[in-house]
């Protein structure tokens, strides 16, 4: 496993010599490592809320999908959306439509089981949410949850409080029989369309649609 050798009758100037060698090239590696972990990070996690981007949950939703059916278990994911965000830019500028974005994914977070349940920005306003494991009423509980943390209170910003409020659509799969990329996309599609009712049916609201296979 040695990389190097040198001789006995090598004086001390040589042995210092390569090992100042042997410490730059493991600094080299060092910082090639931290680079490409750093590199990966930020291939997968959104600049401005820190949570997971569209590039992670394209990659990680059909991992769900495949475990909750080999596990036969339940899968839900929601899809959410701040109510009237173009408002808040239009009026507050989009400083402070970003510092709502960010306190948004904070409060997300709190709601969610550490370790089980996660959350990525798809884009703009829009979000998703996974939970694996949990029964339809826990999963509807969790989301509801969550609503009512978004419109508890204000969002502060530098200048201003601002009521926010977020629709939900809801879709749960219990025990899944497949995981091909059809199903993985009819689930979010189901989600998608329930989102569409909170927003038709007044917003600031979750509607469920449970999937049975």
């Amino acid at each position: 496993g040695a990389d190097d050798c040198i001789s006995l009758q090598s004086s001390s100037a040589a042995l210092v010599t390569r090992l100042r060698g042997v410490r730059r090239i493991c600094d080299l590696e060092v910082a090639l490592h931290d680079a490409l972990v750093q590199n990966k990070m930020l291939s997968t996690t959104d600049e401005l809320t820190g949570l997971a981007n569209r590039h992670f949950f394209a990659n990680h939703w059909p991992r769900e999908v495949e475990r909750a059916v080999r596990r036969k278990g339940p899968l839900s994911v929601a899809m959410c959306d701040i109510d009237h965000f173009k408002l808040i830019n239009d009026t507050h500028g989009h400083a402070t439509g970003d510092h709502v974005l960010r306190e948004f994914a904070v409060r997300l977070q709190q709601s969610l089981r550490r370790g089980k349940d996660w959350v990525a920005r798809l884009g703009g306003e829009e979000f998703a949410i996974v939970l694996s494991g949990v029964s339809a009423a826990q999963a509807i509980n969790i989301i509801e949850g969550i609503r009512r943390s978004i419109r508890s209170r204000p969002f502060g910003s530098p200048t201003t409080n601002i009521p926010i409020t977020a629709s939900f659509g809801l879709c749960i799969a219990d025990g899944a029989k497949a995981s091909d990329a059809a199903t993985c996309q009819r689930l979010l599609s189901l989600a998608d369309k329930a989102l569409y009712k909170s927003k038709h049916r007044g917003r600031d609201r979750v509607t469920a649609a449970q999937v049975k296979d």
